[in-house]
């Protein structure tokens, strides 16, 4: 006799938003942006490469250059 087992499946949806920042991550853009500009002398909070990649993942994601 054979028992079949009732699952309960949860069904989560993954946003493109992480994946964009975490293969930015991988790719190293960060550190690559963070060594080669310079900010100026006002500049508080993040650098510039996260700063630059935050961006770049919005632009990504809504597929829209527009401010």
């Amino acid at each position: 006799m054979s028992i079949n087992p009732i699952y309960d499946i949860v069904t989560e949806r993954v946003d493109d938003i992480p994946l964009l920042l975490t293969q930015m991550i991988q790719m190293g853009i960060v550190e690559l942006l963070d060594a080669n500009l310079e900010a100026h002398g006002n500049w508080n909070g993040l650098s510039l490469g996260w700063t630059t990649a935050i961006w770049l993942t919005h632009v990504l994601s809504q597929a829209d250059h527009r401010v």
